[in-house]
């Protein structure tokens, strides 16, 4: 086992000496499903507004969870 003073991820949360919180990495993989799946329903075509909405959600998630 390795030091854990700058924290570590394990099942999509970071935890650090501050206390647990959402891993980026997961924040990443939501962000890309989300446009993938939007993308797939509206037939191929990204539009602006999605991306403003998911950003939206992530800066509320990480208001809620502590990021």
């Amino acid at each position: 086992m390795g030091r854990t003073e700058k924290g570590f991820d394990f099942l999509g949360f970071h935890f650090s000496p501050e206390g647990p919180s959402v891993a980026e990495k997961t924040i990443e993989k939501f962000l890309a499903r989300a446009v993938l799946l939007y993308e797939r329903e509206q037939g191929g075509t990204f539009r602006l507004p999605l991306a403003w909405a998911v950003r939206v959600a992530v800066g509320e998630m990480g208001k809620k969870y502590g990021r």
